[in-house]
């Protein structure tokens, strides 16, 4: 799925043209082929944004990878009067639409820089670029080379069309090259590592004193090679971040993790979305992470906590108030568990910005109570409850509860079963914000009349697509049940808040 138009991405790709020739014209820098370069970035941030659930995430992806790429050219690139031997800080980045496997002769000749005589590199990235065992010992020689000045290595996707037992030997070969330097940041993300590859990194993670950053994402971290990662990691009290998204941990894996989590007190971001780990699992990832105080962003999306596992959430969130964005979609919490880590964030933490709670099987009941809630963070602006069964009612106690929320710019309510007057009164209230950037209802029951109101109501620009709406569809409306839910809901949230 496609989440930005061909008019949004050729006017980003002018602008950006546009504004760097200006900025290496009158910087007195040197930057060719701009426009080559431009399209380059903005392709791969587009390839990174297709993998986005939504429109929210996708355009989130987009300009993250966007600015993320930017910083990378723009601080690679020479002034006039500058070599090699003499940039405070320089940076090479292999990375490029188009995967290569490269030979040896090919290796020497795009590490050229870092192999030369003086070369004093402090950001490496070598990703997409492939590395069997006759161009790693050049990568590792260029690494050496850079090794005392050299403080952040992406080594992510760099094996990919390699043998097992190649692949593997050529990480080793190249980790090995960089085992003396002190970096602040390593991404090993996407080389299926497993915990053979994971060991890989013995010569280089238990030596580090200083490394804040550690990347893991889509690397294979079975619960072996969390445990492996937990044990080479010696340092952990300097990490600031810890990602390892789209991996087979389970619940022994996330406890491994959970004993990292433990010893790196100054953890402020941690990811571990997409990693296959249930109740047990999601309730030790939640004691850790109350051990800290320093949190202020966390995902914990596409996992399996249950409603008792909200309850530890809960706890943890209490402890961190500088928390800023949570993603805690796809968890199955149900009403109860989303309730209580609702109430925790609206307590606890006054500079929460994004909330995603999506996934969790809110009802109409549910939302209904966690929409008062809502409304008490003040300084919220991206919201996300999609996938539920909230319809118009929770839908209207949601768009009442954002009338609180002057800094609200996005909000994705997708498959909730709404029909007009909750789709209505949600695009109602956004519409009216200072600053309106995504209204996202696809996949719901809007009449075609409906349709045509939001499309006139909401600017083209911020209402997201609506393809995939059902003006057809039925709500199966049953009171009895409701009621039932409710009673039930109630009768948690009190075991709930004696647990506490």
């Amino acid at each position: 799925m496609t989440w930005v138009s061909e008019d949004q991405r050729n006017d980003t790709k002018d602008r950006l043209s546009t504004n760097l020739e200006a900025m290496v014209f009158h910087n007195g820098l040197v930057l060719n082929d701009i426009t080559s370069k431009v399209s380059n970035i903005e392709k791969q941030a587009l390839a990174a944004s297709n993998s986005s659930p939504n429109k929210l995430e996708g355009l989130r992806t987009y300009k993250a990878k966007l600015g993320e790429q930017l910083v990378g050219l723009l601080t690679g690139v020479e002034s006039m009067d500058t070599d090699v031997s003499t940039s405070s800080e320089k940076v090479l980045d292999l990375s490029t639409t188009e995967r290569e496997l490269l030979t040896k002769e090919r290796c020497e000749e795009v590490l050229a820089p870092m192999l030369a005589k003086g070369a004093a590199f402090t950001k490496v990235r070598l990703s997409t670029r492939s590395f069997g065992m006759d161009a790693a010992p050049v990568a590792a020689a260029a690494l050496k080379n850079n090794a005392s000045t050299l403080e952040e290595l992406d080594v992510s996707d760099i094996l990919a069309g390699r043998p097992t037992d190649e692949a593997r030997q050529a990480l080793r070969t190249i980790i090995d090259g960089a085992s003396s330097a002190q970096l602040k940041s390593l991404d090993v993300s996407d080389n299926a590592l497993g915990e053979v590859g994971v060991r890989a990194l013995t010569s280089l993670l238990p030596h580090q004193t200083r490394l804040e950053t550690l990347k893991l994402l889509n690397d294979g971290i079975s619960a072996e090679a969390a445990g492996a990662a937990n044990e080479l990691m010696v340092n952990a009290h300097t990490l600031k971040t810890l990602h390892f998204y789209n991996n087979m941990s389970g619940d022994k894996g996330a406890m491994a993790m959970a004993a990292l989590v433990k010893r790196a007190t100054k953890l402020e971001s941690y990811r571990m979305s997409c990693t296959r780990v249930m109740e047990d699992g999601m309730a030790a990832v939640g004691e850790a992470l109350g051990t800290l105080s320093t949190l202020k962003w966390i995902d914990l999306k596409d996992n399996n906590a249950c409603a008792s596992g909200g309850a530890v959430l809960a706890r943890a969130i209490l402890n961190n108030r500088g928390l800023t964005c949570v993603h805690v979609s796809d968890i199955a919490m149900e009403n109860t568990g989303t309730l209580q880590v609702a109430r925790a964030l609206a307590a606890a933490c006054p500079d929460l910005k994004e909330l995603a709670i999506g996934g969790n099987d809110l009802t109409t009941i549910g939302m209904m109570k966690i929409a008062p809630v809502i409304g008490k963070m003040s300084n919220l602006e991206i919201l996300d409850v999609s996938v539920g069964e909230i319809r118009d009612k929770g839908a209207q106690a949601l768009a009442a509860a954002l009338h609180n929320l002057p800094k609200l710019h996005s909000l994705v309510a997708c498959d909730n079963q709404l029909q007009d007057e909750g789709a209505l009164a949600l695009a109602k209230v956004m519409t009216k914000q200072s600053k309106c950037t995504l209204v996202a209802l696809d996949e719901n029951m809007i009449s075609d009349e409906g349709v045509q109101t939001l499309t006139a109501l909401v600017p083209p620009a911020a209402l997201g697509t609506l393809e995939q709406n059902d003006e057809e569809g039925e709500v199966d409306e049953d009171e009895e049940e409701e009621e039932e839910e409710e009673q039930e809901m109630t009768t948690e949230w009190i075991h709930a808040r004696i647990r506490l």
